[in-house]
């Protein structure tokens, strides 16, 4: 059985792909073969696993046995003893209409914008040297996707539905006003 699940970005929002773009962009968007932004499946993966544990520890509820079973048990560091999880997380990407309409159109460029910064000396209000950074956005937009796994509880699938509700940032600069985001 699957979660189908949409990520509504609403501001601007980055997700590296650890790659720059020459001189002009330092940290490039995340991007599949086409050039369109995408969030891959283990990001999703993550982010849900660490919402899921941070809302046992502020509900006291115990989410452990589920977020074993969902997500894997990591390997202690001295043995392979870890286990893999048993859902299955889709990479997140544009509906097919979308891309094809972005295509048709030839926007697909105007999806990205560059976002620069520098470091500024306290002391004396000035840029400090070499400090300049440019990041490369996305506008927002929808991203689609899906989870499944084998004989979904019905305690497993409201436990991640709160996960979804518990999320509104991803990517970098989030301090920054970069990445909010609803899950539905």
């Amino acid at each position: 059985m699957k979660i189908h699940y949409q990520i509504e970005f609403l501001s601007d929002w980055h997700v590296g792909s650890g790659l720059d773009a020459g001189p002009n962009i330092d940290q490039q968007l995340l991007k599949d073969e086409a050039d369109f932004p995408y969030l891959p499946g283990r990001t999703v993966k993550g982010l849900l696993r660490d919402a899921l544990q941070d809302l046992a520890e502020l509900s006291h509820r115990d989410y452990q046995p589920h977020i074993d079973r969902l997500f894997g048990i990591p390997d202690s560091g001295r043995e392979r003893d870890g286990q893999p999880g048993q859902a299955v997380f889709s990479n997140a990407r544009l509906s097919t209409a979308d891309r094809e309409e972005l295509l048709r159109h030839q926007l697909v460029p105007y999806l990205y914008r560059r976002f620069s910064s520098t470091a500024i000396d306290a002391k004396t209000g000035t840029a400090d040297d070499a400090t300049l950074r440019s990041i490369e956005t996305c506008i927002p937009l929808k991203l689609y996707g899906f989870i499944e796994a084998p004989n979904w509880t019905e305690e497993e699938r409201a436990a991640l539905k709160a996960a979804f509700r518990y999320l509104r940032h991803l990517g970098v600069q989030r301090n920054r006003g970069l990445g909010r985001c609803r899950f539905t």
